[in-house]
């Protein structure tokens, strides 16, 4: 049983002698909702998760919206004074606090995930007449991420349980492990006695080896509910092809990099270079460019790549399109890079000052390194007016 669930249970034996004849087991979660600063536990579970608070102190003003929300409960006053009273006792000793779902997810995916619309709430008995201000609770979400926080894990666990299958990826990511090595382990149980070093290893895998089983249970049940990124993840994890096809397959986010760098041909992982580029991908942009991809090498001299730059006015020089290479070097100039100075420098080679510029001083081997200066072909004003205002509208484009 969660820490949330069994909270749930003691409380509502706890406070069930207060109001005998109606106290329910959903009030339980309303009044927790209620002192974290929201109108309803739907209004909670529609965009927060339950974590462990940072701070122990109790949310502002949680006696009055536990005691408001009592009385919007249908209990007397007297009743729902004994059981605001009672029921901070209890949190106090069980702190719980809230996080914004989006702020979750932007942690753990590193962008917004596309919407869950599968969220099964709970089949509890909620009461949502009420229209307080939610916005107390969505303040105290922004804070830091706790991502080894039980509470967090219960939530998304009790989620997950009642067919949120977005929250299965969730949990995947949070307890995302490595394969742990098993030879010490293995060598212990045929008797070789460790030392305490290889004892915290083997203490170590021991307490790796049911996560990682946790974590890829989850990830293939995210997978099977269909998150196209999960069966990517899966596929790479499970050595399981079957996966990376349904992947390529079906709708939704994914990484383009990542299917990309899984593709079993040279023809497939360049199409999902160029969808990854397509994207803004920098790296794939790389990938793409040092493949000989002129387009991608002129987007990353545009955006001041400073080796592009030169690259892609070495070769506007090398085929005799001058008025190109005076175009790139518009474009340097525009990032602040003169591409016609020469970076050749010396540098020591080895001892304490490797890889610092070189000191006569102090002597030893040195190595030159940097750039000499571009040799721009001489032309016309007129040609070069041409080429500052392709520039310019290279990068208009490109902030467009």
């Amino acid at each position: 049983m969660s820490v949330i669930k069994s909270f749930a249970r003691h409380a509502h034996q706890s406070l069930s002698p207060l109001a005998p004849r109606t106290f329910k087991r959903s009030h339980v979660y309303e009044l927790m909702a209620a002192g974290l600063g929201f109108k309803s536990w739907a209004a909670l579970r529609a965009e927060h998760v339950i974590v462990d608070p940072d701070d122990p102190t109790l949310p502002p003003d949680f006696d009055r919206n536990v005691l408001g929300r009592a009385l919007q409960l249908g209990f007397s006053q007297v009743e729902a004074a004994s059981i605001a009273e009672t029921f901070q006792v209890m949190f106090v000793e069980q702190p719980f606090s809230s996080l914004e779902l989006t702020a979750l997810d932007e942690s753990l995916f590193g962008t917004k995930p596309q919407d869950d619309d599968d969220s099964d709430l709970d089949d509890l008995d909620f009461d949502d007449d009420d229209d307080w201000s939610d916005q107390q609770g969505k303040a105290s979400a922004k804070r830091s991420i706790p991502m080894t926080s039980q509470l967090l894990l219960a939530d998304l666990e009790d989620r997950a349980a009642r067919g949120e299958v977005f929250s299965h990826y969730r949990l995947a990511k949070l307890l995302k492990c490595k394969v742990p090595n098993d030879y010490l382990y293995q060598e212990s149980l045929k008797g070789r006695v460790l030392v305490a070093q290889e004892q915290r290893w083997v203490d170590e895998y021991l307490r790796l080896v049911p996560q990682r089983e946790k974590y890829l249970q989850h990830l293939k049940a995210a997978a099977d509910g269909g998150v196209r990124a999960a069966n990517l993840d899966y596929a790479i994890e499970a050595n399981d092809s079957s996966y990376r096809d349904r992947a390529v397959n079906m709708p939704g986010e994914i990484d383009w990099l990542a299917l990309a760098e899984t593709a079993p041909t040279a023809d497939e992982q360049d199409h999902w270079l160029r969808q990854a580029a397509a994207d803004g991908d920098e790296a794939a942009l790389e990938e793409l460019a040092d493949r000989g991809d002129g387009s991608s090498a002129e987007q990353l001299a545009v955006r001041g790549d400073k080796h592009w730059l030169r690259e892609v006015a070495e070769s506007a020089i090398h085929h005799g399109d001058v008025v190109a290479a005076w175009k790139w070097h518009f474009v340097a100039l525009r990032h602040d890079l003169d591409l016609t100075v020469s970076t050749m420098r010396a540098f020591h080679d080895g001892g304490v000052n490797d890889g610092e510029f070189y000191d006569s001083d102090f002597g030893g081997p040195l190595y030159v390194g940097g750039d000499e200066g571009l040799d721009l072909p001489k032309i016309s004003d007129e040609q070069k007016v041409i080429a500052q205002a392709m520039a310019e509208q290279l990068l208009s484009d490109a902030t467009d």
